[in-house]
C-alpha cells in the first residue's frame, strides 16, 4: 500500500509539472524588444482593465487597439472581444520579476464609450475629450490614477474598492460619485449641474456643482466643493463639507 501511495504521488507530482511548464517558463523570460500589435475590433461600449496595463483612450471614428510591450511577452496581452465590450490583461506569469520601467500600454480607439471597469495597477488617460450619452467609471481593484477629459450629460464615477484616484475634467449635467474605498476622487473640474455624491471613504471627495448638491458622508473622508449649489447634506459620519474658495 505504501508503495502504491508514493507511485501516485509521483504521477500526481508529474501531472501538475506538466501544466505548469508553461507558466514556470515564462519566469525566465526577459521582456524583450518593445514591439507594438494592431488588433481589430468592433466598435466598443464597454473596456475592462486588468493587471498592469496602461491605457490611452483616443477618440476615433472608429475601433481597435495598439498594444506597446515587450516582444517576449505581447503574445499574452490578451483583447478579449464579447459583443461590445474589451476586457484586456496581461497573462504572462511571473509579471512581479520583470522590470516595472518597461511599460505595457494599450492605446485605444474608441468611438463613443459608455463603461469603464477598472482592477488595475496601470494609468488610465485620454488623448482628447471622450464624448458620449453617458459615461460610468467604476474602481473595484487597483492602485493606478484614471485622468479622463469627459463631455456627457451623465457621468458616474466610483470607486469600490482598492487606492486607485479618479480624476475627472470636462462638463457634465448630471454627475453621481460614490467612494468607499482609500482613492481619492478629484472632480473639481468637471462642471456639472448637479451632484449627487455619497462618502463612505477615509479619502476625500473633490466636486463642482453649479446648481445643486446632494451630498452623504457616512465616513471620516471630507467633500470639498466648487460652485454655488442649493445643498441637501445627510451626514452621520464625522466627515465635513466644505466649500472650496475661488
Amino acid at each position: 500500500m505504501r508503495l502504491f501511495n508514493i507511485f501516485l504521488l509521483l504521477i500526481m507530482i508529474s501531472a501538475f509539472q506538466s501544466c505548469k511548464k508553461k507558466s514556470i517558463a515564462d519566469c525566465f523570460k526577459s521582456t524583450g524588444e518593445i514591439t507594438e500589435q494592431w488588433r481589430k475590433t468592433d466598435n466598443i461600449a464597454k473596456i475592462i482593465i486588468r493587471d498592469n496595463i496602461s491605457v490611452m483612450l483616443i477618440p476615433s471614428d472608429s475601433s481597435g487597439v495598439l498594444i506597446s510591450a515587450g516582444q517576449n511577452i505581447i503574445d499574452k496581452i490578451i483583447t478579449d472581444i464579447n459583443a461590445d465590450t474589451l476586457d484586456i490583461s496581461n497573462t504572462n506569469s511571473c509579471n512581479w520579476v520583470r522590470d516595472f520601467s518597461i511599460p505595457v500600454t494599450a492605446k485605444i480607439f474608441i468611438d463613443n464609450i459608455c463603461e469603464l471597469d477598472y482592477r488595475s495597477i496601470g494609468d488610465v488617460n485620454c488623448s482628447d475629450t471622450l464624448r458620449s450619452d453617458s459615461l460610468k467609471i467604476n474602481v473595484f481593484e487597483g492602485a493606478g490614477t484614471l485622468n479622463v477629459l469627459v463631455n456627457s450629460p451623465f457621468v458616474i464615477s466610483a470607486i469600490h474598492y482598492g487606492t486607485a484616484d479618479i480624476k475627472l475634467s470636462g462638463i457634465c449635467k448630471l454627475s453621481q460619485v460614490y467612494s468607499a474605498s482609500f482613492g481619492l476622487i478629484d472632480n473639481r473640474d468637471l462642471v456639472c449641474q448637479q451632484v449627487y455624491v455619497t462618502n463612505k471613504s477615509s479619502n476625500d471627495i473633490y466636486l463642482n456643482a453649479q446648481k445643486s448638491l446632494s451630498a452623504s458622508i457616512r465616513g471620516i473622508g471630507n467633500i470639498y466643493y466648487k460652485g454655488k449649489p442649493d445643498i441637501s447634506l445627510d451626514k452621520p459620519g464625522s466627515g465635513k463639507l466644505v466649500e472650496l474658495k475661488e
